[in-house]
């Protein structure tokens, strides 16, 4: 449970770190999604760094090599359950003048020493770009990048209000945010 707070907190972070969101016609338009998996440690191989899990709603067995980067693995033991959360959102907004160009947020955390292993990763990205051209009936947005080059989008359900309204040569914010948080949750013998 404190790793979804620390996710809230990080993807919070990440977010207000790319400045203030609402443009100068409208507020911003937010599609974004939680998604949460569990998996039970059938076995821990300490030496060689192996865990070997199995889904808990699949029943889907898996084998994880843990690296050097995983600290704690002394702590873990067959019957532990391991929790991860993946979070993604895209922001567009009105661009302001003093918008960057683009920029980037990145934050991680682990687990302090002697608890259970875990830990969180949050990355926010954050481009303006111009747009070209909507086509409602495909849900595409072209749009120049900051770059220079022409891309084409799909755009989620959520984001197709905004991108409606919007005109040709439109500068749009967009931000995009994905984070991870994984935890161990000991059971109780």
């Amino acid at each position: 449970m404190k790793f979804a707070l620390a996710l809230f907190g990080a993807v919070t972070m990440a977010l207000a770190s790319c400045g203030p969101m609402p443009g100068p016609s409208r507020g911003p338009a937010v599609s974004e999604s939680l998604q949460t998996a569990t998996a039970t440690i059938d076995a821990v191989d300490k030496e060689e760094r192996i865990i070997r899990l199995h889904g808990d709603e699949t029943g889907q067995r898996f084998t994880v090599y843990a690296n050097d980067g995983i600290k704690n693995l002394d702590q873990l033991t067959a019957g532990d359950i391991v929790v991860v959360e993946y979070y993604e959102a895209t922001t567009l907004s009105m661009a302001t003048p003093n918008s960057p160009d683009a920029s980037i947020a990145v934050a991680t955390a682990e687990a302090a020493p002697g608890e259970l292993p875990g830990g969180i990763a949050v990355e926010s990205e954050t481009v303006v770009v111009e747009l070209l051209d909507y086509d409602r009936d495909e849900g595409i947005a072209t749009y120049l990048t900051p770059d220079g080059l022409q891309r084409r989008s799909a755009v989620p359900p959520r984001l197709q209000t905004f991108a409606q309204e919007a005109n040709r040569g439109d500068m749009i914010e967009v931000t995009m945010t994905q984070a991870v948080a994984v935890s161990v949750e000991e059971v109780e013998s």
